[in-house]
């Protein structure tokens, strides 16, 4: 059902096989945000152009290449702002990579660090067990080190089964939309969803 849907609303360019995502723009720097003071080859992208491009992209499986086709109206073609535009985009999700790829090694250093406490908790434990005690302090210590075992046994289960497979689905969401083409399209008319306006890129 879902490969029907996705190939009834998106076009697949014959050579490469890659589908097609097309974003209406009014000009160029409707791919930034206008809120950014960074230079435009380094400017975060527009929020709301993030969302569509990931909204898109989650319509097709992840297997399949995609395209990028930003349209704009005929008069705003410019071969040096295309050039802006492509650079601004790949840098941005590279960045993004990176970023998710810095997450991905804090989460599975915590994931190591949280198994390491939970067994030396859980080894503690029983071995405190082992020797049989009425002493109250030694039974809440046993007590404490067993939920503590438990406890950071199940955080670096969560990290490692649950937060890791959704960040690693980012990543690879992103790693697709950098790998993507960029191409224009002038047109008369606008597409659909046009963005936004934002400053003058030039």
């Amino acid at each position: 059902m879902l490969i029907e849907y996705f190939k009834k609303y998106y076009s697949s360019d014959s050579r490469t096989g890659a589908y097609q995502i097309e974003i209406s723009l009014d000009k160029y720097t409707d791919v930034f945000n206008e809120w950014d003071p960074a230079p435009f080859k380094k400017r975060d992208i527009d929020p709301a152009f993030e969302d569509y491009l990931k909204g898109c992209s989650s319509d097709i499986p992840l297997k399949y290449k995609i395209e990028l086709f930003l349209c704009l109206p005929e008069d705003q073609y410019d071969i040096q702002k295309e050039g802006i535009i492509k650079e601004g985009i790949k840098t941005y999700f590279q960045s993004k990579t990176e970023i998710i790829k810095k997450t991905i090694q804090v989460m599975n250093k915590n994931t190591g660090i949280y198994a390491l406490v939970s067994v030396v908790f859980l080894i503690l434990a029983l071995s405190l067990e082992t020797s049989s005690t009425s002493n109250v302090f030694i039974n809440l210590l046993l007590q404490g080190l067993f939920i503590g075992g438990w406890v950071f046994l199940w955080e670096a289960l969560n990290i490692f089964v649950f937060h890791k497979s959704t960040i690693k689905y980012q990543y690879r969401v992103y790693e697709r939309l950098l790998r993507s083409d960029i191409e224009f399209k002038y047109i008369s008319l606008a597409c659909p969803r046009p963005l936004a306006n934002t400053p003058d890129l030039l």
